[in-house]
Protein backbone atom coordinates (compact mmCIF):
# COMPACT_ATOMS: atom_id res chain seq x y z
CA UNK A 1 0.00 0.00 0.00
CA UNK A 2 1.40 3.38 -1.03
CA UNK A 3 1.33 6.46 1.15
CA UNK A 4 -0.64 9.25 -0.59
CA UNK A 5 1.55 11.99 0.95
CA UNK A 6 4.64 10.58 -0.80
CA UNK A 7 2.94 10.83 -4.20
CA UNK A 8 2.20 14.55 -3.92
CA UNK A 9 4.64 17.03 -5.43
CA UNK A 10 6.55 19.26 -3.02
CA UNK A 11 5.09 22.71 -3.52
CA UNK A 12 7.43 25.66 -2.85
CA UNK A 13 4.67 27.45 -0.96
CA UNK A 14 4.81 24.88 1.81
CA UNK A 15 8.60 24.73 2.08
CA UNK A 16 9.22 28.49 1.92
CA UNK A 17 10.17 30.34 5.08
CA UNK A 18 10.61 34.06 5.42
CA UNK A 19 14.23 35.22 5.69
CA UNK A 20 15.03 36.32 9.21
CA UNK A 21 17.62 38.92 10.11
CA UNK A 22 18.39 39.49 13.74
CA UNK A 23 20.47 42.45 14.79
CA UNK A 24 22.14 41.08 17.90
CA UNK A 25 23.95 44.26 18.84
CA UNK A 26 22.03 47.31 17.64
CA UNK A 27 24.44 50.26 17.60
CA UNK A 28 21.98 52.47 19.54
CA UNK A 29 22.13 50.03 22.47
CA UNK A 30 25.93 49.70 22.55
CA UNK A 31 26.38 52.02 25.51
CA UNK A 32 30.17 51.97 25.43
CA UNK A 33 30.24 52.86 21.72
CA UNK A 34 27.66 55.63 22.21
CA UNK A 35 29.63 57.13 25.11
CA UNK A 36 32.96 56.82 23.29
CA UNK A 37 31.48 58.52 20.24
CA UNK A 38 29.96 61.32 22.32
CA UNK A 39 33.29 61.88 24.09
CA UNK A 40 35.17 61.93 20.77
CA UNK A 41 32.76 64.51 19.38
CA UNK A 42 32.80 66.63 22.55
CA UNK A 43 36.61 66.75 22.62
CA UNK A 44 36.98 67.70 18.96
CA UNK A 45 39.00 70.90 18.55
CA UNK A 46 36.98 72.27 15.66
CA UNK A 47 33.71 71.81 13.81
CA UNK A 48 35.64 70.41 10.88
CA UNK A 49 37.34 67.80 13.07
CA UNK A 50 34.02 66.95 14.69
CA UNK A 51 32.36 66.47 11.27
CA UNK A 52 35.22 64.27 10.07
CA UNK A 53 35.07 62.11 13.21
CA UNK A 54 31.30 61.75 12.92
CA UNK A 55 31.54 60.78 9.25
CA UNK A 56 34.19 58.16 10.08
CA UNK A 57 32.15 56.68 12.93
CA UNK A 58 28.83 56.61 11.08
CA UNK A 59 30.51 55.12 7.99
CA UNK A 60 31.81 52.33 10.21
CA UNK A 61 28.39 51.64 11.69
CA UNK A 62 26.79 51.73 8.25
CA UNK A 63 29.43 49.45 6.74
CA UNK A 64 29.09 46.90 9.54
CA UNK A 65 25.32 46.72 9.03
CA UNK A 66 25.62 46.50 5.24
CA UNK A 67 28.19 43.69 5.49
CA UNK A 68 25.76 41.84 7.74
CA UNK A 69 23.25 41.97 4.88
CA UNK A 70 20.65 44.38 6.25
CA UNK A 71 18.40 46.33 3.91
CA UNK A 72 19.08 49.99 3.17
CA UNK A 73 15.99 50.94 5.20
CA UNK A 74 17.22 49.04 8.25
CA UNK A 75 20.71 50.51 7.93
CA UNK A 76 19.31 54.03 7.72
CA UNK A 77 16.96 53.48 10.66
CA UNK A 78 19.75 52.07 12.85
CA UNK A 79 22.13 54.89 11.91
CA UNK A 80 19.47 57.46 12.82
CA UNK A 81 18.80 55.67 16.12
CA UNK A 82 22.55 55.61 16.85
CA UNK A 83 22.76 59.34 16.08
CA UNK A 84 19.86 60.01 18.47
CA UNK A 85 21.56 57.96 21.20
CA UNK A 86 24.84 59.88 20.74
CA UNK A 87 22.93 63.17 20.79
CA UNK A 88 21.20 62.20 24.03
CA UNK A 89 24.55 61.22 25.57
CA UNK A 90 26.06 64.56 24.54
CA UNK A 91 23.13 66.38 26.13
CA UNK A 92 23.58 64.36 29.33
CA UNK A 93 27.28 65.15 29.44
CA UNK A 94 26.68 68.87 28.87
CA UNK A 95 23.59 69.45 30.99
CA UNK A 96 23.66 66.64 33.56
CA UNK A 97 20.99 64.04 34.26
CA UNK A 98 17.46 64.77 33.02
CA UNK A 99 15.98 64.34 36.51
CA UNK A 100 18.24 67.02 37.97
CA UNK A 101 19.74 64.61 40.47
CA UNK A 102 23.35 63.82 41.10
CA UNK A 103 23.02 60.26 39.85
CA UNK A 104 23.05 58.68 43.31
CA UNK A 105 20.41 56.09 43.99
Amino acid sequence: MSDDADDLPDLPLFSWTAPVRVLLFPPRLEVARVRKTAKALATSRSDREQAARWRQIIDGVQGRLERAGFSAQTVEAECLAFAAAVSAELARSWYGPADGGDGAA
